[in-house]
């Protein structure tokens, strides 16, 4: 009325400002911290003692999508990226299958964090936040096969991540008679192959670069 902002817009304009104000001056905290770690070693802790963890941990970042429940069915759930960019699962394609749930992106995490460790093709198994499975070799349609083989109870069901294309032999080994995955990681398919798991309309398909989810390994809790 008259050019007034009523008070729910207001209000909402107030939340995005501070929120963007918030996220900017945690990314200049997380780069001072960051520049004093490489200056003398330390964390600047005060206790000045090498490698010390910082004295403040700044946290904020956008929501990159909403999940279809947290833990538990009853519970809400999205995933958030840290300052600086989407990396990792943040910044992953999904390229087919239902949304992501909070355990599966746990899951999928642990997976894709063991393959990533490898410069030899890698698969792993994970399934409630437990390996099921893992192998290395050249080939990755054996190399799957072999991590099948690890307990193949267990891993019905699970999450596979990988560190190479996905062809459509190995696609094949994911989708033989009797296998049942909820999702699958990887660097890249081939068509073929991508067309082949998208018929698993309920298989959740991921794309995200091995070197996309490179961070900090100190846990800051």
């Amino acid at each position: 009325r008259d050019g007034e902002v009523g008070l729910r817009r207001r209000r909402e304009l107030a939340r995005k400002a501070f929120g963007h104000t918030a996220s900017y001056d945690a990314m200049i905290v997380d780069e001072l911290e960051r520049r004093s770690d490489e200056d003398d070693g330390t964390g600047g802790d005060e206790d000045d003692t090498p490698a010390a963890l910082p004295a403040t941990f700044a946290l904020t970042g956008p929501r990159v999508r909403s999940l279809r429940y947290g833990e538990n069915p009853q519970q809400r759930a999205a995933l958030y990226a840290l300052p600086g960019g989407l990396s990792g699962l943040a910044g992953a394609e999904q390229l087919g299958g239902k949304d992501l749930s909070y355990n599966n992106l746990c899951d999928a995490d642990a997976a894709r964090d063991f393959v990533t460790e490898w410069s030899a093709p890698a698969a792993c198994i994970i399934k409630h936040a437990s390996p099921c499975g893992a192998a290395t070799g050249a080939s990755l349609p054996e190399i799957l096969e072999a991590a099948w083989r690890g307990d193949p109870l267990s891993a019905f069901g699970g999450i596979v991540a990988v560190n190479r294309k996905v062809s459509l032999d190995a696609a094949q080994v994911l989708t033989a008679k009797g296998r049942f995955i909820e999702v699958v990681i990887a660097p890249d398919y081939d068509e073929d192959a991508l067309a082949k798991l998208r018929k698993k309309k309920a298989l959740r398909i991921l794309r995200v670069a091995n070197d996309a989810g490179l961070r900090r390994c100190d846990a800051r809790l």
